[in-house]
């Protein structure tokens, strides 16, 4: 299994929280979390107090269950030539220009992406949030009010229309329901379906030269975040088979609250990146409010991270001074701190210490457990 920092168990174990979302950090050996050293902070700004699982007595808590020979199911994650196909165009039509590899030879058709630039404006003044330089848009979408992909087709690239429309008498801006409006739209190129060598050489990248190693390139990525992704579920079905064999008494209620205000401030933070408030993104992608989910992630991770010390107890996996020392110093080195003191500087020992276990414990769980395929 691939090695990565664990920093915040909140924010990687529990099921459905969205790391990463996706992404471009979460492969990244040098991944950050957002909690704060020492302490948790609530959404009032109050800071909680950090609970070292470490100095609790985990018997008061949690009694294990069969953890050393879990049998999981676990079904595996295939990159197919369409997948490929896909993203490569992606790529293709990302890295493409008016003048190299855009469409500008005739003029723009219903089912076409365009890029366009456009400016809105109601009695002759722009109005917020009509104004774009870039955008793409495929006609016959919908995606703008009626009138408007109607409105470009014909246009040549190169080519700036005026577009005499109005908006619906129900639009959501009541500024804007019912107005007349003007939008002058210049219609820069529109995108291409085919990939071309001569187009890719001309998009100055070290990787790819062609449309051949462009593929190869894609087809290289998305298996490693496929084989990435697959090890993920693969530690998080042990994990959660390790804690349904598990017989919980009352859990620590600092401890609940510590992993409570971590998803809260992720989920902010998140949220926050997506321009949207907390509440409507968890319940975008999790269908609940954002005090239930992070309630629920809350007790999960509590059960999580008590179960896993448990096991590092039992199977001598819990580190000791000297060797917290040393994995810290490997710890800094492999991900990209100058100095074990620059990274203890951000991240609590303790903090530390736990993730460090919690990892030994996923692979402990996976090296002595069977994977099966769905």
């Amino acid at each position: 299994m691939k090695k990565k920092l664990i920093i915040g168990l909140a924010t990687v174990m529990v099921a459905g929280m969205l790391a990463g979302c996706g992404s471009d950090g979460s492969n990244s050996e040098n991944s950050q979390s957002t909690v704060e050293s020492g302490a948790e902070n609530t959404s009032a700004g109050e800071e909680i107090p950090r609970v070292n699982v470490s100095e609790l007595n985990t018997a008061d808590y949690v009694t294990l269950g069969e953890y050393k020979n879990l049998s999981v199911v676990v079904a595996p994650i295939t990159v197919t030539d369409d997948d490929v196909k896909a993203q490569s165009l992606s790529i293709y039509q990302g890295s493409v220009t008016a003048e190299n590899g855009g469409v500008t030879d005739r003029a723009v058709a219903i089912g076409d992406t365009v890029i366009i630039d456009y400016e809105g404006k109601k009695d002759g003044v722009a109005f917020s949030g009509g104004t774009a330089q870039g955008a793409d848009l495929t006609i016959g979408s919908g995606q703008f009010i009626d009138g408007f992909e109607d409105g470009l087709i014909g246009v040549m690239p190169g080519e700036t229309v005026d577009l005499n429309l109005t908006f619906p008498e129900n639009y959501d801006n009541t500024e804007l329901a019912g107005a007349k409006v003007v939008f002058t739209v210049t219609v820069n190129y529109i995108l291409p379906v085919e990939m071309m060598d001569d187009v890719v050489a001309g998009f100055g990248s070290e990787e790819y030269q062609n449309v051949e190693q462009l593929n190869a390139y894609v087809r290289t990525a998305l298996e490693e975040d496929a084989q990435y992704t697959y090890e993920q579920n693969v530690q998080a079905a042990f994990v959660n088979a390790m804690v349904q064999n598990c017989t919980y008494q009352e859990l620590p209620e600092a401890l609940v609250a510590q992993y409570e205000a971590s998803i809260t401030e992720n989920m902010q933070m998140m949220a926050a990146m997506y321009g949207m408030d907390a509440d409507t993104l968890v319940y975008y992608f999790y269908g609940t409010d954002l005090a239930t989910y992070a309630s629920e992630g809350g007790k999960a991770s509590a059960q999580q991270i008590l179960a896993a010390q448990a096991v590092a107890e039992k199977e001598g996996l819990v580190l000791e001074e000297d060797a917290l020392k040393e994995r810290i110093e490997t710890l800094a080195a492999e991900n990209g701190w100058s100095s074990a003191e620059e990274l203890l500087a951000q991240y609590d020992q303790e903090e530390l210490r736990e993730s460090l276990m919690f990892q030994d414990v996923l692979d402990y769980l996976v090296e002595n457990g069977t994977v099966t395929a769905e």
